[in-house]
């Protein structure tokens, strides 16, 4: 993973992140089962990512108010 603060907006950040996932043929018989949740995970990812971001930056304000 890796987060990059960009210039312009100058609160946005740019979250980049690489996954590989590899379906033995002995476990899925050749059928494309991992694959085709991969959007579901994405978007769960994603979400709970947005969560914990906000959560770390109320605390960080918080922190920053004392």
């Amino acid at each position: 993973m890796k987060i990059t603060q960009l210039e312009q907006p100058a609160d946005a950040i740019f979250i980049e992140y690489h996954g590989a996932f590899h379906e033995p043929l002995g476990w899925f018989q050749g059928e494309a089962k991992l694959r085709a949740r991969l959007p579901l995970v994405a978007e769960h990812e994603v979400k709970q990512f947005r969560i914990k971001l906000g959560k770390a930056s109320a605390e960080e304000e918080k922190t920053a108010e004392k």
